[in-house]
């Protein structure tokens, strides 16, 4: 019997995560060995020869509850890493097998998490609002999201889709972000607001601008509207009186107007009309015709007495 030729040489996997809630554990460590510190460890392997060196398999990582693995860093023992998106990773080592080098090598499945808001109109029940875009942004740099997902500091922007919702993924426990919207047309600016991850997975929306129950941000419609009315002579644009200027007006109202009596004119028709209130351009305009039904009367008199001296003239 000889011996095998070439160096024996120890290695060891260790597979880990992070990202969780000390309440949550995920359920690819059932059946495996973890240890308190929430990390599962190969059995330790020894090559056969330098270029045949072992292989060892390790758990599948999967999603639990709210948290999604967004990212795997992969260390070597030469202190080689990088940080990959789970599908970079799974591509990368096909069949959950990676080849042991001698020293210990580590797995790190990081765990993030998603808030899910609702947009709507406080002046109208409410109701959800489509197409409004809100931004996520975090001061500082993210540690544990793939340079391949997002590039550095925490940059998210999402538009509500039908129901009036968006949702922010990749976040992180126990951060703190920044929530600004971009006003819908015809709405009051409300924010930013700091949305904060707590260690227990909870989030939380500071401030009370707007921010109301279920994570539901409401936005109230301007008020600080106007709308002008203008009495014009058709066709020449003329000004015959002085216009209409109402303020106060809030965004989406309905107004009806009619035109006013002038003297000498007709009204043409239409002489009542209804607006919608916008954010500008809010004008009315009623034309108006020169009467062609007047007359005047010509008289003939004698100076001081009166006394008509010849019949009057009518035209």
């Amino acid at each position: 019997f000889e011996n095998p030729k070439g160096n024996y040489q120890a290695g060891q996997l260790v597979v880990s995560y992070d990202g969780l809630p000390s309440t949550v554990t995920p359920s690819w460590t059932d059946g495996y060995t973890v240890d308190a510190d929430g990390t599962w460890k190969s059995a330790v392997k020894v090559t056969d020869y330098p270029n045949e060196p072992a292989t060892v398999s390790f758990p599948s990582v999967n999603d639990v509850a709210d948290y999604q693995v967004s990212s795997v860093t992969v260390t070597l023992p030469d202190g080689a890493s990088e940080t990959l998106t789970l599908g970079e990773f799974n591509t990368k080592y096909t069949g959950n097998s990676l080849t042991l080098q001698k020293g210990m090598s580590s797995i790190v499945y990081h765990y993030t998490t998603s808030v899910t808001l609702t947009k709507v109109d406080g002046d109208n029940n409410n109701a959800p609002m489509a197409g409004v875009s809100f931004t996520l942004t975090e001061a500082a740099t993210q540690t544990n999201i793939a340079a391949a997902v997002i590039a550095g500091k925490y940059a998210q922007t999402k538009q509500t889709n039908a129901s009036g919702q968006m949702t922010f993924d990749g976040l992180e426990l126990g951060k703190s972000y920044t929530l600004s919207e971009t006003a819908p047309n015809g709405y009051k600016t409300k924010g930013p607001w700091t949305l904060i991850v707590n260690a227990d997975g909870t989030v939380t929306i500071s401030g009370s601008d707007g921010v109301i129950s279920g994570n539901q941000i409401v936005n109230e419609r301007r008020d600080d509207l106007s709308y002008k009315v203008n009495y014009l002579e058709k066709d020449t644009n003329e000004v015959l009186a002085e216009a209409k200027v109402v303020n106060g007006q809030t965004f989406g109202a309905k107004v009806t107007e009619k035109a006013i009596d002038i003297a000498g004119y007709n009204k043409v028709d239409p002489t009542s009309a209804t607006i919608e209130i916008k954010v500008e351009n809010n004008v009315i305009n009623f034309y108006y015709t020169k009467r062609t039904d007047l007359s005047y009367t010509v008289n003939y008199l004698e100076k001081d007495t009166n006394e008509v001296l010849a019949e009057a003239k009518v035209v």
